[in-house]
């Protein structure tokens, strides 16, 4: 149970950082493009 808690973690970490990659990514292109 610990081991797939740690895997959460992970998971979770790789999914704020992607989430967060997405949105300036939009920031930056919304800038290229306006």
């Amino acid at each position: 149970m610990a081991k797939q808690g740690r895997y959460y973690q992970m998971w979770q970490a790789q999914a704020k950082y992607y989430q967060e990659e997405q949105e300036m990514q939009e920031r930056f292109g919304q800038q290229v493009f306006a």
